[in-house]
C-alpha cells in the first residue's frame, strides 16, 4: 500500500469524517475534463511514493494538515470552504541580488531597488512554478498576489488562499470539484499534480484506485485528471517544450 493511502487513513482517523461523496480546474490554466498538460509545474509534487497502482482512501481523508501543528507552526488552509487543506508555504526571503540584479525589483543593495510594499515579502521568482520550456532568469521580485478572488479567475478555476503548494502568491488554480461531496462515495476531492513538472495544478476527484501524483501509479504510467478524475494512465504525457 503506497504512503499516500496511509497519509489519507491517518488523516482521516485525527479528523474523525467519514463523509463522502460529486464532480465538477496561475498562471496554472489547467484544462479540466483533458489531460493535464501543465503549463506551469516546477515544484514539489508532492512527497507521496507507491509501489501499488491507485491509492488507499479508506475513511475519507480531508487534507494534508488538520491544524497549525502539523505546519511546524503555518496555518493550515482550507483549499476551498469545507475541503481539502494543506499547509502554509513558508516564504524565503531574498536580501541579497539575484544572478540578473539589473532586473531585480527588491532585495538588491547595489542596485538601489525599493523595498516590498503592504506587507510583500522579496522571493526569488518565478511566483508560481513554471513549466514551460525554457525558464525566464530568476530575479528578486515582490510577492504580489496574482489573483484577490475567483472572479479574476477563469472558468473552472478559483484563487487560492495563500502561498501554498509552490505558489508565493495567491494564485488561480483548477478546480474540478470543491469538497468531498462532489466526488463518488469513497473518493476525495484533493489537488492533483500533473505529469510533465509534477506540479499540483487542479482540485480533482481521487478514487481509491486513482492518483495525486504519477507516484501513486504503476511502472510506466502517469497520473492524468480526466473527466474530472486523478488517473494513472499508460500514455505519455504532452508537455510543453
Amino acid at each position: 500500500m503506497r504512503s499516500f493511502g496511509l497519509a489519507f487513513l491517518v488523516l482521516a482517523l485525527a479528523c474523525g469524517d467519514d463523509d463522502g461523496v460529486a464532480d465538477a480546474g496561475t498562471d496554472v490554466g489547467t484544462d479540466v475534463g483533458r489531460d493535464d498538460g501543465g503549463m506551469d509545474g516546477g515544484t514539489d509534487a508532492g512527497d507521496d511514493a507507491g509501489t501499488d497502482a491507485g491509492t488507499d482512501v479508506g475513511e475519507l481523508a480531508m487534507g494534508d494538515c488538520t491544524g497549525s501543528a502539523d505546519c511546524d507552526g503555518r496555518a493550515c488552509l482550507e483549499l476551498r470552504p469545507g475541503g481539502w487543506s494543506v499547509c502554509e508555504d513558508e516564504l524565503v526571503e531574498a536580501t541579497s541580488c539575484s544572478s540578473t540584479p539589473a532586473l531585480d525589483s527588491c532585495g538588491c543593495p547595489s542596485e538601489g531597488t525599493p523595498p516590498c510594499e503592504g506587507g510583500q515579502t522579496c522571493v526569488l521568482s518565478p511566483i508560481a512554478p513554471f513549466c514551460g520550456g525554457i525558464s525566464p532568469a530568476p530575479t528578486n521580485t515582490c510577492s504580489i498576489d496574482l489573483c484577490s478572488s475567483d472572479g479574476e479567475c477563469g472558468d473552472d478555476q478559483f484563487c487560492l488562499p495563500g502561498p501554498v503548494m509552490g505558489r508565493k502568491a495567491r494564485a488561480c488554480f483548477g478546480m474540478a470539484c470543491a469538497t468531498n461531496d462532489d466526488c463518488a462515495p469513497g473518493s476525495v476531492c484533493a489537488p492533483v499534480a500533473e505529469p510533465c513538472c509534477g506540479s499540483f495544478t487542479t482540485l480533482a476527484c481521487v478514487a481509491p484506485d486513482g492518483c495525486r501524483t504519477s507516484a501513486d501509479c504503476p511502472s510506466g504510467e502517469t497520473c492524468h485528471v480526466r473527466d474530472g478524475e486523478g488517473v494513472c494512465l499508460d500514455e505519455p504525457p504532452i508537455c510543453p517544450a
